[in-house]
């Protein structure tokens, strides 16, 4: 089964609303598709961005570190975690400015299978590919966060 990374944007109350009362996420997150996906894109995104398998700095580090978890429910691979409208505007203004060239300059599939990036297998493909794979759902992350943004919203994200 695949580890798809999910994110829905969401108002500042209705994090709030959450935090205080994490049972009430289930039905919010799977009444409705999520509003974007990186599919099994997540962990490289966040190791090119990072360096790290699983931390780093902020706000780079949003995808899979950082904002708040929303209790300990397990929404499909772990608890889902929200990012407020504030932490959405610093993380798209971190990213903002990376094209694909910072793709290619930040992609080594050694590093990658050293660091067991998912999906793995990044040997047996050729570079181009992984950094199109790789840079496309990257885009789609940077235009979800820039909806965020103009919408003065944040966000829940959480892998399925």
């Amino acid at each position: 089964m695949s580890m798809m990374y999910c994110l829905r944007l969401a108002k500042d109350d209705e994090i709030s609303s959450f935090l205080k009362d994490p049972e009430s996420i289930e039905d919010w997150l799977f009444n409705d598709e999520p509003d974007a996906q990186l599919n099994k894109a997540w962990h490289g995104i966040h190791f090119v961005l990072t360096g790290s398998q699983w931390e780093g700095d902020e706000p780079n580090c949003f995808l899979l570190a950082g904002g708040s978890s929303i209790g300990d429910l397990d929404v499909g691979y772990g608890p889902a975690r929200a990012l407020t409208s504030g932490q959405v505007k610093e993380f798209s203004a971190a990213i903002s400015n990376l094209g694909k060239d910072d793709f290619k300059n930040r992609f080594d599939k050694n590093a990658f299978e050293k660091n067991e990036i998912y999906p793995q297998g990044w040997k047996s493909t050729k570079d181009e590919e992984s950094i199109d794979f790789l840079y496309s759902n990257f885009v789609t992350l940077k235009e979800f966060l820039e909806s965020a943004k103009t919408k003065s919203y944040g966000a829940i994200v959480w892998l399925q």
